[in-house]
C-alpha cells in the first residue's frame, strides 16, 4: 500500500532506515525513471533540489545514479527552497521536480517530496501515482535490472534558479515595495538562508537576518518556523517592525510582530482575507487543524469556510475544485494560487506586508477559540477507530464545549491532540487525560 511509503508530504524517515540510505536511494531512482518514462513519453528532465542538511548530498547522487540508469536527463539545483524546485518544474513542459528534505524535521531525518508538470502548473502526487510508485518499490528486483549504458541519462547543474525567481517576483510584486522597512528574517538554517535575505533586500527591505549559517546539523535546530519566539528578542534589540520565521525547505511561514504576538498560518488567512487579490474570495480553505475561531470570522466577512484533511496538498485539491485563491494551514503552510501553486514562505511574506502597508500596518487577526495541542511519541500506528481507543477519545469528546482532533502526524512518529474548549484550562486539561489514557493503551 502506498501508506508503507507515503505520508502527509511524501516520504520521510530517519536517515539509515527505509529508503534513506544510499542503496535506497538509487532503487527510488530506478523505481522514478521507470514510472516516469512509462507515464510521459516526452523527453522528460528531472529538477533534483535539496535543503541544507547533511545527508542530502549522499541521498541526491544516489537518486540521481538511480535516475541516470533508467535514461533520465536531470538538471541539479543543489541547495534551494522547495517552492522554488516547484516553480521551474511549473514552467517547463514534461518536467518533474524532486525535493530531498524533511521539511521542519530535525537533521537527522530526511525525505523526498515529488512534484509533476502539468498544463503550467507544479502538483504534487495523487495517491494514486503514489500506490503505484509503492507498489514498483514493494516489487522491485535488482537482478532485473541491466545497464545500458548506450542510453544513460545526462546530468547537469542548473546556475541561475536565484536569477528565474527574482524575475517572476519583480513581475508581481512592485519595485522597492519594501524600502524604509526594517524586518528581521530567521532561515531556520534551511534551504532559504541564502535566498530570502537577498531577495527581501532587492526589493528595498533593510534585512538582518539570523539562524542563516547551515552546518548540516543545525536545520530547524531551536530555530525557524517551529521556534518563533526566538525572533521577538532580535525585533527588539534592533527596533525592527517585524519578523518572518521559515522552515527548514521555505514552505512555511511563521510571523512575529513588534509587540511580540506569533501570527500562526490561521492568523495570516485572516489578514490575507483583507488583501485586494482575495478580499472578494467567497470562500476560504483551511484544515481541520484550523482554529474555529478562524471559521467564525470568516463567516463574520461573509465568506464559508471549507476544511480538508490534514496536508497542504488537500488544501490545494480543494482550491483547485472550488476555484479559490487563497489557503491554508494552521502550520504555517499558505496557499496563494494566483501566484504558485505550492505554499511558499517567501511569497506569504510578500502579501503580508503588501497588505499591511496597504493598511498602514494597523491591521488585526481574528479572536481565536481557546485551545490546547500536544503531541505524544509512538512506535506503532494503533486503528483509533476501534476498541478501546475510541471509547475513549469518544469520552473526552463529550466533556468539551468545542472540538477534540486526535490524528497521527503523516511526517513524524507522533500522536496529535488538539481540544477546542470555554477556556485553555479546560482544553490542557482534557487534552493531557486523554493523552494518558491513550498512552496506557498505546
Amino acid at each position: 500500500m502506498s501508506s508503507s511509503f507515503f505520508g502527509t508530504d511524501g516520504i520521510r524517515a530517519r536517515v539509515g532506515t527505509s529508503l534513506l540510505t544510499p542503496d535506497g536511494m538509487i532503487k527510488l531512482g530506478i523505481v522514478l525513471g521507470t514510472w516516469i518514462t512509462h507515464n510521459n513519453k516526452l523527453n522528460s528532465v528531472v529538477f533534483v533540489g535539496q535543503d541544507t542538511r547533511n545527508s542530502s548530498d549522499l541521498l541526491v547522487h544516489a537518486l540521481i545514479t538511480g535516475l541516470l540508469h533508467e535514461s533520465i536527463n536531470v538538471q541539479i539545483l543543489g541547495v534551494t527552497p522547495t517552492p522554488i524546485l516547484e516553480h521551474i518544474t511549473a514552467h517547463t513542459n514534461g518536467s518533474y521536480g524532486i525535493m530531498i528534505t524533511a521539511s521542519h524535521n530535525k537533521y537527522h531525518d530526511n525525505g523526498i517530496k515529488l512534484f509533476k508538470h502539468s498544463n503550467g502548473h507544479a502538483q504534487k502526487l495523487t495517491p494514486e501515482e503514489e500506490l503505484e510508485i509503492s507498489t514498483l518499490l514493494q516489487n522491485y528486483d535488482n537482478n532485473n535490472f541491466t545497464v545500458n549504458y548506450e542510453q544513460l541519462g545526462t546530468c547537469v547543474y542548473l546556475q541561475d534558479t536565484l536569477i528565474l525567481y527574482k524575475k517572476f517576483l519583480e513581475k508581481n510584486f512592485k519595485s522597492h515595495f519594501l524600502k524604509d522597512t526594517k524586518i528581521i528574517l530567521d532561515c531556520a538554517n534551511g534551504a532559504y538562508s541564502t535566498y530570502a535575505p537577498e531577495l527581501f533586500c532587492h526589493f528595498g527591505a533593510q534585512v538582518i537576518a539570523i539562524n542563516n549559517a547551515p552546518n548540516g546539523k543545525n536545520i530547524n535546530e531551536n530555530c525557524g518556523a517551529l521556534y518563533p519566539e526566538h525572533l521577538h528578542k532580535t525585533i527588539l534589540k534592533e527596533n525592527a517592525q517585524i519578523g518572518f520565521a521559515f522552515d527548514g525547505d521555505g514552505d512555511r511561514l511563521i510571523m512575529v510582530t513588534q509587540d511580540g504576538l506569533i501570527y500562526s498560518g490561521d492568523d495570516t488567512l485572516a489578514l490575507l482575507m483583507q488583501h485586494p487579490a482575495y478580499k472578494d474570495q467567497q470562500e476560504i480553505v483551511g484544515t481541520v487543524m484550523t482554529n474555529e475561531g478562524l471559521a467564525h470570522y470568516a463567516q463574520s466577512q461573509n465568506k464559508k469556510f471549507i476544511r480538508t484533511p490534514v496536508g497542504d496538498k488537500y488544501v490545494a485539491q480543494a482550491l483547485v475544485e472550488h476555484n479559490l485563491l487563497l489557503g491554508g494551514e494552521s502550520s504555517g503552510h499558505t496557499l496563494l494560487r494566483d501566484l504558485s501553486d505550492s505554499s511558499d514562505g517567501l511569497l506569504t511574506a510578500f502579501r503580508i506586508l503588501e497588505t499591511m502597508i496597504l493598511h498602514n500596518w494597523s491591521l488585526k487577526s481574528f479572536t481565536k477559540l481557546p485551545h490546547y495541542t500536544l503531541t505524544m511519541p509512538i512506535t506503532i500506528k494503533k486503528d483509533l477507530t476501534k476498541e478501546p481507543y475510541a471509547t475513549i477519545i469518544k469520552e473526552h469528546e463529550s466533556i468539551i464545549n468545542g472540538r477534540l482532533l486526535v490524528r497521527y502526524s503523516g511526517t513524524e512518529p507522533v500522536l496529535r491532540i488538539m481540544v477546542e474548549d470555554s477556556t485553555e484550562c479546560n482544553a490542557k486539561t482534557v487534552a493531557l487525560k486523554l493523552s494518558q489514557q491513550l498512552a496506557f493503551h498505546l
